[in-house]
């Protein structure tokens, strides 16, 4: 479906910029930027995912999982406080940061004698 919704925005006249203020030209630079090999537009596309927009964020979503094989756990229409978990891990693995590299240790029973 997200191919196909991907590929529907592309027939539009529409300029794309990931940065526009209405949502259909976000949506067309999400698209442009889908079919780019450019790395440097993955951190606009993990930008998108905290888009007010939820049509901007599954379509963000759906290019991020298309140029990279992964979703790190991201669903545009989960609460805000799972999007942002998800986003971080976005944003981790742009960075080179391992994806457990934040996890808390848990505590451990001091040693009996």
């Amino acid at each position: 479906m997200g191919v196909v919704a991907l590929n529907a925005c592309k027939a539009k006249p529409v300029q794309g910029d990931l940065h526009a203020t209405d949502a259909e030209s976000r949506i067309a630079g999400i698209v442009a930027a889908t079919a780019s090999d450019n790395p440097a537009d993955l951190p606009a596309l993990v930008d998108a995912l905290e888009d007010d927009d939820p049509a901007v964020r599954l379509f963000a979503a759906e290019a991020l999982r298309l140029r990279t094989g992964m979703d790190h756990g991201y669903s545009a229409y989960d609460p805000a406080d799972a999007r942002a978990q998800a986003i971080k891990r976005w944003r981790d693995e742009l960075e080179g940061t391992p994806a457990n590299a934040h996890a808390v240790a848990p505590e451990q029973e001091p040693a009996q004698p």
